[in-house]
């Protein structure tokens, strides 16, 4: 059988289990959840799942995080034995990069190992690559991960960027990066609804949220949106409670304006926990509550 049969044969078996899933439905049946769809397996060989996150205020930088819940066959050597091996194998261009820190690093429950470097990047402007590693056990609650962070990356352009970060403020980003990794606790498919909210202590302040997952606590949330936005940035939410999107107010033309009726787009967010307090008075300066009136119905631009 050639790779291309292989492959096709994977991805027909995949389709045949792919379904439809609302993004608050966690299934109960092993299997794969993604955006709007679910395709229930009980014996995949292999899982992983990233996501590249740019960061505020830092355009060349972004954070990479890898997932591998499901048990693989581990690296023959550990994350720092291989960077070793990579600088014995660059030879004289090895003289290039710079070691800023490496050894065992703890992040949360996770024993892991970590590499701070500085070099060139493709345009031959220097950047940092920083990598954390932990093996895991193979399980969705210790599965392997990776953390990297890139500065220096090219533009959308394509054309290769100058890091405007030091060695030390690189190195206290990724700190704070590593830093706010936790363990999310999972809470049981039955309850959460809105009839039955999950019963749990006071979650953390700073907890994060998105649109369309459930509420872990009660409280007052802030979107991480700025600009106006329609009702608020600050509001209260129960637990049980799914995570709404928020109505982006853009700025009117001529028409628009004589009208009172800006621009409208709805998108999805996330929220972060900031207080408990139903009662709680909202400072005038998170409210950020539009004064207008605005039409929401269907969530498009007008």
């Amino acid at each position: 059988m050639s790779r291309e049969e292989l492959v096709l044969g994977k991805m027909e078996r995949a389709l045949t289990h792919l379904r439809p899933r609302l993004d608050t439905e966690i299934p109960t049946e092993p299997g794969y959840c993604f955006e709007g769809g679910f395709i229930a397996s009980p014996e995949w060989e292999s899982e992983e799942a990233g996501i590249d996150i740019d960061i505020a205020g830092h355009p060349d930088a972004f954070v990479s995080v890898w997932f591998y819940p499901l048990p693989m066959r581990k690296h023959d050597r550990p994350l720092l034995e291989r960077m070793g091996g990579v600088l014995q194998f660059l030879g004289r261009l090895a003289t290039s990069v710079r070691v800023l820190r490496s050894g065992d690093r703890q992040v949360g429950p996770y024993r892991g190992q970590e590499h701070l470097a500085t070099a060139p990047n493709s345009g031959g402007m220097r950047g940092h690559s920083f990598i954390w590693e932990t093996e895991g056990e193979g399980t969705l609650d210790t599965p392997a991960l990776k953390i990297e962070l890139t500065t220096g990356h090219r533009d959308k352009d394509g054309n290769p960027q100058k890091t405007k970060l030091t060695d030390e403020q690189a190195m206290k980003l990724w700190d704070e990066v590593l830093n706010s990794f936790r363990v999310r606790p999972t809470t049981d498919p039955q309850k959460t609804s809105q009839n039955n909210p999950p019963s749990s202590p006071l979650r953390p302040l700073g907890e994060l949220a998105g649109t369309g997952s459930i509420c872990p606590q009660n409280g007052w949330w802030r979107c991480v949106d700025t600009g106006n936005v329609a009702g608020g940035r600050r509001r209260f939410f129960k637990a049980g409670e799914t995570m709404p999107s928020v109505v982006l107010l853009g700025p009117p033309n001529l028409w628009q304006a004589l009208r009172k009726k800006p621009p409208t787009y709805e998108t999805k967010t996330v929220w972060t926990l900031v207080d408990y307090e139903e009662g709680a008075d909202v400072p005038s300066s998170e409210s950020d509550s539009a004064s207008e009136s605005v039409d929401t119905q269907g969530g498009s631009k007008s």
